[in-house]
């Protein structure tokens, strides 16, 4: 009798240690499936540094002028000026978006992108709030705004961050 009980109290204990096991490795599996995903993400977002559009849409970016939400309306229905608007508007405003719902880590974005970010928005706080009125869009390039704002919290917060 005293051998059965010893038998069901070393199974159960193998039972309760599998279990342990089973669930341990899917918890580190899982972590290893994150941060592939991010690396994925990561890799990405340093490829897009290579596309002819992007590039040539970083060196336009400084030609584009304006001082008001009329002078950006002109760039913008320029082909030129709306190419280039879009081309690096949108990227900054998929960055701010992961970045948003945590799906980028906003210390990556300032260790790789800090001062394209801060030059692209830089370009905007004047004529934002126009622009939004005046295409009647108020979440134009918001996500974009939100990534600019984390990225300054960030970088007062780590001044070994240089812009």
């Amino acid at each position: 009798m005293a051998e059965q009980i010893t038998f069901q109290i070393i199974f159960q204990f193998l039972q309760t240690v599998g279990i342990l096991v089973g669930v341990s490795y899917y918890i580190l599996s899982l972590r290893n499936q994150n941060r592939a995903r991010k690396t994925r993400l990561y890799i990405q977002m340093i490829n897009k540094f290579s596309e002819p559009d992007f590039i040539e849409a970083l060196g336009k970016l400084n030609d584009l002028e304006w001082s008001t939400a009329e002078d950006f309306i002109e760039e913008w229905r320029t082909p030129e000026g709306r190419k280039t608007i879009i081309t690096l508007g949108n990227w900054y405003e998929g960055l701010g978006t992961l970045v948003k719902e945590n799906l980028l880590d906003i210390r990556v974005v300032a260790l790789l992108l800090t001062g394209l970010v801060i030059q692209f928005w830089d370009k905007f706080i004047p004529v934002i709030d126009e622009v939004r009125e005046a295409l009647e869009w108020p979440r134009f390039y918001i996500e974009a705004e939100y990534l600019y704002d984390q990225l300054k919290t960030y970088i007062k917060e780590h001044p070994e961050i240089q812009v």
